[in-house]
């Protein structure tokens, strides 16, 4: 069977002012959701901050009942008790917590869509399938392909799995290892040794590998098993959350925002990664909002587009002009809403801003009957 398939549908003039009409409604809803983004997104806890400024720094080495119900940030030494394996395929070693990979060797649908536009409005839609076999650890279907012959996956039998600690510790302190947010596992590289007995497969290339083929050259529902893991000791590590008693446990910021975070390194290595990410996440948001909001703004110009079609040119150049006017405003729009979200978010840039615009309202009335008074003598 061939592994790419192409499909012509030519849509008449008709069917593209009904889609675009639709597409009026999708913009509508494409420019809330982006209004919502940017105003959600202002007012969202800045865990590294808050962090920062509120949690008490603890030695963890020893327990203190005089910190006893407050906000900290622990420092010590992690560890947990014993060693953890995967029970299936292999045996433990110094790991807090491992994580089972399975990927398997699938048929994977790639589809791509070209449209040219034609005189009298009409729109010629190119849609190519294709097929290749690719390590992936959410194989599809074959029944959502749209050229299922030739191209059918297995089932995967093997799952994805964790495996966790008894108990774990910073210091005196225990913690709760799948409550607390972890820091990135390292990857492991499977041995011969590693491998208990009567484990399905073999160990190849840092793999576990059961299938008809070899890592190298598998073939479709060949599975190959990696890992990844904590250690199960490793210093300094800090975490954040609240004492209880001998336990740290997640603290709630305003009784709604959890912090329980572990972290490798300093207190303020810890801050730093928070804030970064903060940043990161909130400039993705913002372009997220702004691209949605830009979007829905030019699908509202949708069926004006399908009729000039009937000329392509002249489509092309409307098109093209109120994209950059969609986007100048989407822009503006953007800045403003963050602007607005931003001080409404924050109680004191609120109060100076109600007293600032009260002020200027005051005054401008101020003037104005001055000016009155003075034309009336």
């Amino acid at each position: 069977m061939p592994d790419e398939f192409t499909e012509t549908e030519v849509i008449g003039l008709g069917k593209n002012i009904g889609s675009s009409i639709k597409g009026v409604f999708i913009g509508i809803l494409l420019f809330i959701a982006g209004v919502i983004i940017l105003w959600v997104n202002e007012g969202r806890v800045n865990v590294g901050k808050v962090s920062e400024k509120l949690s008490v720094p603890l030695n963890a080495e020893k327990i203190d009942m005089s910190y006893n119900g407050k906000f900290v940030s622990a420092t010590g030494t992690f560890k947990s008790e014993g060693e953890i394996g995967d029970p299936e395929y292999i045996n433990p070693g110094p790991y807090a917590v491992l994580h089972r990979k399975v990927e398997m060797y699938a048929w994977v649908e790639h589809k791509s869509t070209k449209t040219k536009k034609k005189i009298g409005g009409k729109t010629e839609r190119v849609t190519t399938y294709r097929y290749t076999r690719e390590w992936t650890s959410s194989p599809p279907s074959s029944s959502s392909f749209r050229h299922p012959e030739g191209h059918e996956n297995p089932q995967l039998t093997v799952k994805p799995a964790s495996f966790y600690a008894h108990s774990a510790k910073i210091g005196a302190y225990t913690i709760d290892l799948k409550s607390v947010r972890l820091p990135s596992p390292q990857t492991i590289s499977v041995t011969e040794d590693m491998l208990i007995d009567g484990a399905e497969g073999y160990v190849e290339g840092g793999y576990i590998f059961n299938g008809e083929g070899t890592l190298n050259k598998p073939v479709v529902g060949d599975i190959r098993i990696s890992y990844s893991a904590i250690p199960n000791t490793f210093s300094p590590a800090t975490i954040f959350g609240k004492v209880e008693g001998s336990s740290i446990v997640p603290y709630l910021y305003k009784g709604k925002k959890k912090i329980y975070r572990l972290f490798r390194g300093t207190r303020d290595e810890a801050v730093a990664t928070m804030k970064t990410e903060y940043k990161i996440i909130s400039w993705l948001l913002r372009l997220v909002g702004f691209f949605l909001i830009w979007t829905g703004l030019s699908a509202l110009f949708g069926p004006i587009f399908a009729l000039l079609d009937i000329l392509p040119f002249l489509g092309n150049i409307t098109r093209t002009v109120v994209n950059i006017i969609t986007f100048i405003v989407a822009l503006i729009l953007s800045i403003i809403i963050i602007l607005v979200s931003m001080i409404a978010h924050n109680l004191i840039a609120l109060l100076v801003t109600i007293v600032v615009v009260i002020g200027i309202f005051i005054l401008f009335f101020h003037r104005k009957k001055k000016k009155a008074i003075k034309a009336s003598a």
